[in-house]
């Protein structure tokens, strides 16, 4: 656990007026309550450089022995040369002219080990260096001073010689961070719960109309210099005063939801959440639940009875008891069974509860009422593998839960009062206390963007608000306060989701639930922040249902079933039309249409007149497409910020046509088992990029929105169907002093893409491609591929200011071809390569086109070095400092494209 001391302003820090006060911020990492002994606390840490998947993280562990507690990494390389591993921490501090950073570092090496500091001020990285014996010794630095806040600091070992395939471990602990943070009030009165990544106290027990609200802060005297300001769920004021005693009493007309209680003075400032109920209960979701349509019972009906069939007659008796008996150590082999053990007797629950709302059938009633006493008997819920490895909880639970709060709800009045008492005491010792324990004390995922958020903060947080417990309230606030930063930080103001589409609609499952109640019970609508959730799917759709996506997503735009709660608030004609034309008649996620499709006004179907092309800025995709037919190209560039199941994939883009993918990637593998997903699927070599020096894993891992630098795009142009979208990649790049990668695209003609690179000495240059076609011809004298499928055909033409040459390999054959090889030919996917000798900049011009579709790129020299590419009314001049795009015979305007002067 951790120690954050926050001197406060009292008397004998009068004088100082400065806002911040000293901060000293210390972690033993310690196991807290519910884990076992010889584990411990993240506290926040996480993998530095960041993992593929921070919920899933394997690498990442925690230990106590002989007193001593640690993080701790467990890395096998998966080549020889150097390696990285290290921890990062998100902070919210000042460096002043005293402030430091200790720790104490080991690792397996035992020869001496180069340590470096990483202070990062959101983009600006400062590194300071340090060095410590394989044994382990204490690490003391002095922090730069800066009036800018830190908002993360990593600590890596930079191990100089590792053998591929052979264990590397490190460990952090007794970290100590003295700094200056933000100086706030104690407060003295009411009970509350602390949260010091947030800076936020959150009361807790509930107040209700008639209630006083009486909090007291202790701070310097005379507390006349301080103000306070009580805020509605909706940020207007309710009431102020002077001091440092925030008094009000509850009136009729007085909003429930949070309130926001604000002090400011000499003192600090502080803020405080409450939570304010009306004296009439309202249903948790806004709506009382009804009966469902016959079409929608018949389906609940099939679902119930597949649950039935699949539990046989046990129907969850004894069940519970099986869980403790589960291997600690070992979590995946077993792993799909616990699944089913916790979601299935859960989900039967919940679909008896939905079908006796229905018909009134006393037998769902008494099944329903049965599955759930058995579940809340049932002495442990999460896996044993989380305690013993420090964890409190796992979205399966959520999940679970969510289920659970869901069948409560159906059942309404048919719940009996004791029942309901001993699920909310069940919901509170095996999710709501240890979700909290885990996502706001230890913030665990401090990004806030893993859909491990929506599902278990989620439904942890449905349940703190539907439960009769008052003092669940402080619960509750702190959830949602997790569950709002996962909101602000995963969910796009673009139009999209940062993990991907198919993590967007599962997080969306408990999302949306946790959107209607948010709205009922908090005053607080999230429906801003989640609108628009087909955009995305609808500009990177082709063909029928296919989609072009990046990282560990899967590429399908259906089912859109998860999208009926933002469908059913009837303000997105093109919403509602998506959702009934991607909508899944079957019985997988039937919740969101039991609760909410009948509320849905369908209407004829629209036609989208939006511009083809679309900028998704803020996750860093551009989609460039010549119309809304399936038939349509669809071409999709990534280049942003890292959010999580991200791959180093920046640059990389899908090219799609009549139907068809072209060019694709190395594609969705299961990491959990594919061997070839660390070292193929997620690197660079996977995708459709650049290589230095052939090496695959070219790429580093990019900054996201906290800390670090990452890739970025900007459209130059969109007019009179000409996109030229330029990204500027050479924040993943370190060989390099810059790199450039600019789509030139002209609607219904060709797709060029331009590399521009340049750095400070040689290194060799591989162009990669991956084709989802088969080769038809593959020129190379003409640096000429053409994929063929059926009477369709793409070309490739490839150009550079440099000599290259072309070639082709196989990719490793992935774990998903296993099958399908005893069924049909199964071959090895193809890799195309074009490659460069050792040079310090170029520029590679690459035309990729329909077959026959138009004319035929031509690449001649032009005055002094540089080269001319003309296709068409396009002509690109370029040398290996800058490019000029223009189109037509006598051309309005003209684009210049440079490489930046650094990075």
């Amino acid at each position: 656990m951790s120690f954050c001391c926050l001197v406060v302003g009292t008397a004998a820090a009068q004088q100082d007026r400065s806002p911040l006060a000293p901060y000293l911020y210390r972690s033993h990492f310690q196991p807290g309550a519910g884990v076992a002994s010889n584990s411990g606390s993240r506290d926040g840490w996480e993998s530095f450089p960041l993992a593929e998947d921070t919920g899933y993280d394997p690498t990442l562990g925690v230990e106590t022995s002989h007193g001593l507690s640690s993080v701790t990494r467990e890395v096998i390389p998966h080549r020889d040369g150097k390696l990285a591993v290290g921890f990062i921490r998100r902070v919210h501090v000042v460096a002043g002219p005293s402030s430091s950073l200790a720790f104490r570092l080991k690792a397996s090496s035992t020869s001496g080990i180069p340590v470096s500091i990483h202070i990062y001020r959101g983009e600006e990285e400062v590194v300071l260096r340090s060095a410590i014996q394989g044994g382990g010794q204490r690490v003391q630095v002095a922090l730069p001073a800066s009036s800018h806040r830190i908002t993360a600091i990593a600590v890596a070992a930079n191990l100089t010689h590792v053998s591929s395939g052979w264990p590397e471990r490190v460990a952090i602990s007794d970290v100590e961070l003295r700094a200056q943070a933000t100086r706030h009030y104690l407060l003295k009165s009411p009970t509350a719960l602390w949260d010091g990544f947030r800076e936020l106290y959150y009361l807790q027990h509930v107040l209700r109309t008639g209630d006083q609200v009486a909090v007291e802060f202790d701070g310097p005297k005379p507390s006349f210099h301080a103000r306070w300001a009580i805020e509605g769920p909706d940020g207007q004021v309710i009431d102020h005063g002077s001091g440092l005693k925030v008094q009000h009493a509850i009136s009729l007309s007085d909003p429930a939801g949070v309130w926001t209680i604000r002090v400011e003075g000499q003192g600090g400032s502080s803020t405080v959440l409450a939570l304010v109920r009306s004296v009439v209960p309202q249903p948790l979701l806004g709506v009382a639940v009804h009966a469902v349509s016959p079409e929608l019972l018949q389906l609940v009906t099939a679902r119930r009875d597949e649950l039935r069939k699949d539990l046989g007659t046990n129907l969850a008796f004894g069940l519970g008891a099986n869980i403790q008996e589960m291997d600690p150590q070992f979590l995946l082999p077993g792993l799909p069974s616990y699944f089913n053990l916790v979601q299935k007797p859960t989900e039967l629950a919940l679909w008896d509860a939905v079908s006796y709302r229905t018909t009134g059938e006393n037998r769902e009633r008494e099944e329903a009422l049965h599955m759930l006493r058995e579940i809340a008997s049932w002495q442990q819920w999460i896996h044993p593998w989380f305690p013993a490895h420090g964890y409190h909880s796992y979205y399966p639970l959520g999940i679970m839960t969510k289920n659970i709060v869901m069948a409560e709800q159906f059942l309404g009045n048919a719940l009996p009062a004791d029942l309901k008492h001993t699920l909310d005491e069940a919901l509170l010792q095996q999710s709501i206390r240890p979700v909290y324990e885990e996502y706001v004390v230890e913030d665990r995922l401090q990004f806030d963007i893993s859909n491990w958020i929506g599902h278990t903060v989620g439904a942890a947080l449905l349940a703190a608000l539907q439960s009769d417990n008052p003092d669940t309230a402080g619960y509750a606030l702190a959830l949602y306060a997790k569950e709002r930063s996962h909101l602000g930080s995963a969910y796009t103001a673009d139009g999209s989701y940062g993990e991907g589409i198919s993590y967007h609609r599962f997080d969306f499952e408990t999302t949306a639930l946790v959107a209607a109640a948010t709205k009922e019970q908090l005053g607080i609508s999230f429906d801003s922040q989640l609108a628009r959730p087909q955009r995305y799917f609808r500009y990177a759709t082709y063909g029928k249902d296919s989609l072009e996506d990046f990282g560990d997503s899967h590429v399908d735009t259906a089912p859109s079933n998860v999208f009926a709660y933002m469908a059913a608030q009837n303000s997105d004609p093109d919403l509602t039309a998506f959702y009934f034309q991607y909508r899944s008649p079957g019985i997988t996620e039937l919740l969101s249409r039991v609760l909410w499709e009948d509320a849905i006004h369908q209407s004829a179907a629209t036609q989208v007149d939006s511009p083809t092309s679309a900028l998704f800025e803020k996750r860093g995709i551009a989609v460039l497409r010549d119309s809304w037919s399936p038939e349509s190209q669809v071409i999709a560039m990534r280049a942003g910020p890292n959010f999580n199941h991200n791959h180093a994939d920046q640059g990389s883009l899908f090219y799609a046509w009549n139907n068809r993918l072209w060019i694709g990637e190395a594609g969705y593998a299961d990491y959990y088992k594919d061997p070839n997903y660390p070292t193929y699927n997620i690197q660079a070599i996977g995708h459709n990029t650049i290589l230095v020096d052939d090496d695959p894993q070219s790429q580093m891992v990019a900054g996201n929105m906290v800390f670090g630098k990452y890739p970025s795009m900007r459209q130059l142009a969109s007019k009179d169907g000409i996109q030229i979208i330029s990204a500027d990649l050479s924040a993943v790049y370190p060989q390099v002093r810059s790199y450039v990668r600019t789509l030139v695209y002209q609607r219904g003609g060709a797709l060029v893409v331009m590399d521009q690179i340049r750095a400070d000495g040689p290194h060799r240059f591989s162009q990669i491609w991956h084709p989802t076609q088969p080769i038809a011809a593959f020129d190379l004298q003409q640096n000429m591929v053409r994929l063929q499928a059926q009477n369709d055909g793409v070309e490739m033409h490839m150009f550079s200011t440099s000599a290259m040459i072309l070639g082709q390999s196989k990719g490793p054959f992935p774990l998903s071809s296993y099958e399908r090889a005893e069924r049909e030919p199964a071959p090895r996917p193809t890799i195309i390569e074009y490659q460069s000798g050792s040079v310090d900049s170029l520029t590679i011009l690459t035309v990729i086109q329909p077959s026959g579709g138009g004319a035929a790129p031509q690449w001649s020299v032009a005055a002094g070095k540089k080269r001319e590419l003309r296709l068409g009314d396009l002509l690109i001049r370029c040398d290996n400092r800058q490019a000029t795009v223009s189109f037509g015979k006598t051309p309005d305007t003209t684009w210049t494209i440079g490489l930046p002067s650094q990075k």
